[in-house]
């Protein structure tokens, strides 16, 4: 059997207490060379292949590392035919910490005969004593074809079987096997079963998969269509016509509600319902994390926040890029910021000026809210409903202990209402 391993543990940070190290996460992916996601890896008999273990996010102390375990799964082909090299454990640091390395180059050597397409899935898991709560991973499990490079010539389809949600895209991959000396091209079909085109997929303009030079690998994407009804799984064929072994594909459209695809997330700093000293710290930096139903062809790559401070008087003013101006309590003003690393699913958003006190005898304000709302790349909203997505909370005078250390966390932290 294929069995590789990596290995990862994360420190919270010098103090448990601290509320911006707790919030903070670090990601763990499978990808390609640069931290490019792929929807599968390929390695063939004359040339194998790699893929990346990649680590994304913060942390609060410099040293820590991860330790992380790979291995591959469900292999298809004979014992022995695989390995996967270097062996586990393998610790990475976090990009933040300007340590390296944070990613580690898997090499994958096929050592055995290999017929038509095989195939195996590989995963990653962090080691079981990590500090950190609850694991976070963008891509942890991907599917590796090992395709045959001394058979006969061909074309092979990579699954037999696909299973996606409506509202994404079924890709299939395409496979050139035996010797390979030119460009060629392949024509499929898609058969309608239980699923109908149009309706429920949207027919590729194209019907033939192109490869240049000596390229193996291609693909057909297929658009899933929602329709927000319950209806049942719904299924259609693909055929590959010609020499093809497999040649045939049957993608199983899952069933799903609008509400199941749309990307979640939350708000951190400041908290629901808190009061806050003035000067403490990470009080005006805002972090949103979220998750997509899929992070791979769909990631959430825009957030928008919404800051509104109500005065006293009644009247409210909201947040733009030159501080506060004043606007009906009602009329949502978003300003947004594209997520530049989609893999991380987070942001940080660090007001530009100190907000002013919200409670007092010479205090304006009564309270803030924060809203926030995030998007993916297929143009899905979050679901915004009340008391997710919204943060109210208060600024107050600081303690005389909080004045002289706000980094002090246990004389100078933010207390329930």
């Amino acid at each position: 059997m294929l069995a590789v391993f990596l290995a990862s543990g994360l420190a919270p940070g010098a103090n448990a207490a601290n509320e911006r190290c707790a919030a903070l996460t670090i990601t763990l992916s499978l990808t390609g060379q640069g931290g490019v996601f792929e929807d599968f890896f390929v390695a063939t008999e004359n040339a194998s292949g790699s893929f990346y273990v990649w680590l994304d996010g913060d942390s609060c102390a410099e040293d820590t590392t991860t330790r992380v375990w790979y291995s591959a799964r469900g292999v298809t082909t004979d014992p022995g035919d695989l390995t996967l090299d270097p062996g586990g454990p393998v610790d990475l640091y976090t990009p933040s910490s300007g340590r390296e390395p944070h990613f580690q180059q898997v090499d994958v050597e096929v050592t055995g005969p290999i017929s038509g397409v095989e195939k195996a899935t590989l995963q990653i898991d962090k080691a079981e004593n990590s500090d950190q709560e609850m694991a976070n991973y963008n891509r942890r499990t991907v599917p590796l074809y090992v395709l045959d490079t001394n058979g006969p010539s061909g074309f092979a389809l990579g699954e037999t079987a696909l299973r996606a949600s409506e509202g994404l895209t079924a890709v299939l991959p395409i496979f050139r096997t035996g010797p390979v000396t030119g460009s060629d091209s392949v024509q499929f079909e898609i058969e309608p079963l239980t699923a109908e085109a149009g309706a429920d997929y949207t027919v590729p303009s194209s019907n033939s998969v192109s490869f240049s030079g000596t390229s193996r690998r291609g693909i057909v994407s297929i658009p899933l269509k929602s329709d927000g009804q319950e209806e049942g799984d719904e299924t259609f064929k693909v055929t590959l016509l010609g020499s093809a072994s497999p040649s045939e594909t049957t993608v199983t459209i899952i069933d799903t509600t609008l509400s199941d695809l749309r990307p979640k997330g939350r708000l951190h700093h400041p908290k629901l319902n808190y009061r806050y000293p003035q000067n403490y710290p990470w009080l005006n930096e805002i972090h949103i994390f979220t998750s997509a139903a899929d992070e791979v062809r769909a990631p959430v790559n825009r957030a928008q926040l919404a800051i509104r401070k109500r005065l006293k008087s009644g009247s409210c003013a909201w947040w733009g890029s030159g501080g506060f101006s004043r606007g009906g309590c009602s009329q949502t003003r978003w300003f947004g910021k594209n997520i530049k690393k989609p893999a991380e699913n987070y942001f940080k958003y660090k007001l530009s000026q100190r907000l002013p006190l919200s409670i007092g005898s010479g205090a304006k304000v009564a309270d803030y809210k924060i809203w926030g709302r995030w998007f993916d790349r297929e143009g899905r909203q979050s679901i915004l409903r009340k008391g997710r997505n919204l943060n109210q909370f208060e600024v107050i005078k600081p303690t005389q202990a909080c004045r002289k250390n706000p980094f002090n966390f246990r004389k100078c932290k933010p207390v329930g209402p």
